[in-house]
């Protein structure tokens, strides 16, 4: 659809930028897979078919997580209101 009629393709020309940088931040290759919760740990899930960048972009998502207190700042969350009923408040 883009690229039909002149105007369409006007159009395009100017969301270029802007489709390119979605593309980035919803491409799986960038992310390498997504964090699985309900463990006592930092797991990246991943897809099967996953090649070298994928996987190597998983491993830094994983670190980026472990840098980033990502398991620590969420389970904080989960606890607070399990702390709070147990002190009866």
């Amino acid at each position: 659809e883009l690229s039909t009629g002149l105007r369409a393709q006007i159009g395009a020309a100017m969301l270029k930028p802007s489709l390119k940088r979605f593309k980035q931040r919803v491409d799986h290759v960038e992310h390498g897979g997504g964090l699985l919760l309900g463990v006592a740990g930092v797991c990246i899930i991943g897809h099967g078919s996953s090649k070298a960048p994928t996987i190597c972009n998983a491993i830094r998502s994983a670190r980026d997580a472990i840098n980033n207190g990502v398991l620590e700042r969420i389970q904080s969350q989960y606890q607070k209101p399990h702390q709070k009923a147990a002190s009866g408040q």
